[in-house]
């Protein structure tokens, strides 16, 4: 595979990584994703890591596939953080974004996509006591005055999602219990309970419920503690869970395997196991018998093969002509000379 350039100059010896990065783009990233960032970082202030530097190589130094390192820079080059550059198909050159500029850009998009409320909406709202009622309530979960952007979300919630206030309620009591203020935050939560056809606060505390329970027993099954799931991880595990619609104990059991097999938790490898027993038509763990045994008997098979094909090879005794002897005519011919 062909190196890739690296396009941005910086000092030999130095890795330098901006506080922006470490505030704003590590925390949500996967660690997997932010250790080949770093380590591209790293090689800019390398000349002969930079010059050897590809797809291939970071696989290796990370074990993990060259579609995992892909799956990286796909993830950083859709934040903004760096871009990609293909020749023919095939990566060329990664250039390492100005990440003020790119986090003012994304000020300037968010500004720009913020929902304008008419002036005749904003009053009869004014006239609503629902509406002053749930904007107090917001305001003591947030603990903070609402600005005009966070208002129009939860006038968004109400008018255009159709949310109950009690469910716009639990919506800001679920999410500043789990120490989540941001209403960007509160609005992606909101907009994928709406998507879930969530409509009382009962179906949203049994669809937190189970999904919850589903994240943290994924974490459980590959030894993660003491924290929740990354997005790039939750995003799996919704693909999991709603693209596939696996139930958890078969989602567990590709986890496992993971564990098993290459000794270390990979989101990456269980949904490659999960992917494959997906083309297979699997929806019940006993699904997975028939999948193993017909596994086994192609192993046992391509192993008979291989065992078949091995040539024998030479050695001193069986390069010595062999001969066929009648051991009963040498006994009698024996016996006469006796």
């Amino acid at each position: 595979m062909s190196n890739i350039c690296l396009k941005q100059a910086t000092k030999a010896g130095i890795t330098l990584i901006k506080n922006l990065f470490i505030d704003y783009y590590m925390i949500p990233a996967n660690g997997e994703y932010v250790k080949i960032y770093l380590y591209i970082l790293r090689c800019l202030g390398d000349a002969t890591l930079g010059a050897s530097l590809s797809i291939n190589t970071l696989a290796d130094i990370f074990d993990c596939t060259e579609k995992d390192v892909m799956r990286a820079l796909r993830y950083w080059e859709k934040t903004g953080v760096l871009s990609l550059e293909f020749s023919d198909g095939v990566l060329s050159a990664i250039q390492i974004n100005d990440l003020e500029k790119n986090n003012s850009d994304n000020m300037q998009h968010t500004k720009a996509a913020t929902r304008v409320i008419s002036s005749a909406k904003l009053a009869e709202f004014a006239d609503n006591t629902e509406i002053k009622q749930l904007l107090y309530i917001a305001q003591k979960y947030m603990g903070k005055t609402l600005n005009e952007t966070e208002t129009n979300t939860i006038l968004y919630f109400y008018d255009t999602l159709g949310f109950s206030a009690d469910l716009i309620e639990y919506l800001l009591e679920y999410c500043a219990s789990n120490n989540k203020k941001s209403f960007r935050y509160i609005e992606k939560t909101g907009i994928s309970w709406h998507e879930a056809g969530i409509a009382t606060p009962s179906q949203a505390k049994e669809y937190v419920s189970n999904f919850s329970h589903t994240y943290f027993s994924v974490l459980k099954t590959f030894g993660i503690s003491g924290r929740t799931p990354a997005p790039a991880e939750k995003e799996l595990i919704d693909k999991w869970t709603k693209q596939y619609g696996f139930s958890l104990d078969i989602i567990i059991e590709a986890c496992s395997r993971t564990i098993s097999t290459i000794h270390q938790p990979s989101f990456q490898y269980a949904d490659s196991i999960l992917e494959r027993w997906n083309k297979k038509n699997v929806r019940h763990i006993s699904d997975l018998k028939s999948i193993d045994s017909a596994h086994e008997k192609q192993k046992q098979k391509t192993a008979e093969n291989t065992k078949t094909q091995i040539p024998l090879k030479k050695n001193s005794f069986n390069n010595i002509p062999q001969h066929d002897y009648d051991f009963n005519e040498l006994e009698k011919a024996l016996l006469k000379r006796t």
